[in-house]
């Protein structure tokens, strides 16, 4: 090559070089000159497909349970409320005095003596009062008692008894005939739950606090 065609040479290298500046620098102008906004969104392309799950993660520990409660007690548990008995005299029947056992499985003879308290209603003739025995009634010559009877296998239990308080008077049928509606009902308590208990003479009281039925 002479050294006329080297310096020709040379100098359309630089001349291409210039050249080539010039458009990036036009390029570059034009892509800062655009915003966002003047060209069109393209269409979203199609979903690719979805790669493999991932390895599950190591389970947790599991949370120490709490610990329960103590139960509480139930106040009215092991107590035994009878329903309405009608009167039966048969353990001992006379014009003066009549007597009504009441045999009670719950609990030895010894119990209800010693470590329960045993109350007893009498629902009357002619009245919707319930009345607490011991006690009158509705009757003022007559007396209801409460007793508990041997430890003999047909006097054990509870029994009742009401009686003519005036001399040669009998007691009649509307005092205690079950035919004229005179019956009764027991309520046995332990004694270890005699605590906070309503007044025990007044039956609308006890019948509010054990949800009883008539």
């Amino acid at each position: 090559m002479t050294l006329s065609n080297k310096y020709q040479t040379k100098y359309i290298m630089k001349k291409f070089k210039f050249i080539s500046y010039l458009v990036a620098a036009v390029l570059v102008l034009t892509l800062m000159s655009c915003s966002a906004e003047d060209g069109v969104d393209g269409q979203d392309g199609p979903q690719g497909i979805q790669g493999p799950a991932g390895v599950d993660g190591q389970d947790g520990a599991d949370g120490q349970d709490g610990q329960d409660g103590a139960d509480g007690q139930d106040g009215n548990a092991n107590v035994v409320i009878s329903g309405w008995l009608p009167a039966d005299w048969s353990f001992y029947d006379t014009p003066h005095k009549k007597i009504m056992r009441v045999v009670v499985n719950q609990f030895t003879q010894s119990e209800l003596r010693n470590e329960c308290l045993v109350m007893v209603y009498a629902r009357q003739y002619g009245t919707s009062a319930v009345y607490s025995i011991p006690g009158p009634g509705r009757w003022s010559n007559v007396a209801y008692n409460l007793y508990f009877g041997s430890n003999s296998a047909n006097a054990d239990g509870i029994l009742i008894e009401i009686k003519s308080t005036e001399n040669g008077v009998d007691l009649t049928d509307y005092q205690y005939d079950a035919a004229r509606g005179n019956y009764f009902r027991y309520i046995i308590i332990p004694s270890s739950q005699t605590n906070r208990l309503p007044d025990l003479s007044d039956y609308e009281q006890v019948k509010a606090y054990y949800n009883l039925v008539d």
